[in-house]
């Protein structure tokens, strides 16, 4: 995501005549155009008119506005481009509509002109920003086909809906939505949740509503690889069961099959060497990388660790090995396993200014990033140095 929301930044980094162009289209009204002869800014006026909206349109707007704040970086681009190929069949359309504007343009431009692409892009987008450890894999399900029919979806909502009802109680109500990306075959399920309060500003007048809302449970099928990925939150017993629904209900298998283990770890020992270099192209978004923190697990025993912290990451990237030369002196380095890693990453963001980006690495094979956009990057980065995950066999850590 671009940033939480804020009317001002909004106004400061939108193009202005694309929110005229918003007010006049969806609201039918002049927004944001100071008077003939006013020495009133562009910007000055927005905040004067937004003061003054109706508040059935300012709703409205803050709802359109925060959409198209989220999707404003390099993952909400990469959704629209995924959607736009599965739509216009290839890049070149939406490529040439957008002709050479800035990111901020591209997105509201799509809000705007494309909509038919908007809803689905969204979706892919909050599903990339999602928390790595909210999604569980599972593996082995060779190349079976998913089944996308109407039938099936239908049946995959009952089937969850009854599953929350008599497991938690909620209300049966379910709905499923299916979309293609790329390889993958998205099933976005929404379970009816809890009754819930929820208090709400109906004009001047504070009041309590009660609503029943609905959750998100995502899979994503690769028919390719034979994996599904599911964010649903639950213990190990929930997931397994839900996993099994799904595969029952949209692949066809009656009991899931033996989960392969990733066995890959990992190659964080390199990052001990004081010569290791980081590996990303001149033309990168990257503009440097540096270890901040080293956690060191005791070998054999694994009954002890040690984090080495350096604040002064940013000024001196070398520091981090100042520290490790210290504590070797009194502990020997070659008995220790490097068990996590965390590296600052400065990136150039859509606006071309420098911003941090943190990468936490821990064995065997976790590690906080996201699948698209700036993280998409970064994974990249960190394959091209040689510490992305590997097999043991390989010769990982000893």
């Amino acid at each position: 995501m671009s940033g939480s929301f804020e009317i001002r930044n909004f106004f400061r980094k939108m193009p202005a005549d694309l929110i005229h162009e918003y007010f006049a289209a969806r609201h039918g009204i002049t927004f944001g155009v100071p008077e003939e002869g006013s020495e009133q800014t562009e910007f000055d006026r927005q905040l004067a008119d937004w003061k003054n909206l109706p508040q059935e349109i300012k709703v409205s707007a803050e709802r359109d506005f925060i959409k198209i704040n989220d999707m404003a970086d390099e993952a909400g681009i990469r959704a629209i481009l995924d959607e736009a190929e599965f739509q216009d069949g290839g890049h070149e359309k939406i490529l040439a509509q957008w002709e050479d504007f800035p990111l901020n343009r591209r997105v509201f431009y799509t809000f705007l002109h494309r909509s038919e692409l908007w809803d689905n892009a969204c979706l892919f987008h909050h599903s990339d920003s999602l928390p790595q450890n909210w999604w569980k894999k599972r593996k082995g399900f060779g190349h079976l086909k998913a089944e996308t029919a109407p039938e099936a979806i239908e049946a995959l909502a009952k089937r969850l809906g009854d599953y929350f009802f008599e497991h938690d109680g909620k209300g049966k109500n379910c709905r499923v939505e299916v979309l293609r990306r790329r390889n993958q075959d998205y099933f976005f399920a929404y379970p009816e949740d809890y009754s819930r309060e929820v208090l709400e500003w109906n004009g001047n007048k504070l009041s309590a509503r009660v609503a029943k809302q609905a959750y998100t449970v995502i899979f994503i099928y690769v028919q390719d690889e034979g994996t599904l990925d599911l964010m649903c939150k639950g213990n190990k017993t929930r997931i397994y069961e839900i996993q099994e629904l799904f595969a029952q209900t949209i692949l066809g298998i009656e009991k899931l099959p033996e989960n392969e283990r990733d066995s890959r770890i990992y190659e964080l020992a390199p990052l001990l060497k004081p010569n290791f270099k980081f590996r990303y192209e001149p033309s990168s978004i990257i503009q440097s990388v540096a270890i901040s923190k080293i956690r060191l697990t005791r070998r054999y025993t694994w009954d002890s660790r040690v984090v080495l912290e350096s604040p002064m990451w940013k000024k001196q990237p070398e520091k981090i090995y100042e520290i490790l030369e210290s504590f070797s002196k009194a502990c020997p380095l070659d008995s220790f396993f490097v068990t996590q890693a965390e590296l600052k990453v400065v990136v150039l963001n859509e606006d071309g200014k420098e911003v941090t980006e943190t990468i936490r690495l821990t064995t065997p094979n976790l590690c906080n990033l996201h699948r698209e956009g700036t993280h998409a990057v970064l994974r990249k980065m960190l394959i091209d140095s040689e510490i992305e995950p590997r097999d043991l066999s390989d010769g990982g850590q000893t």
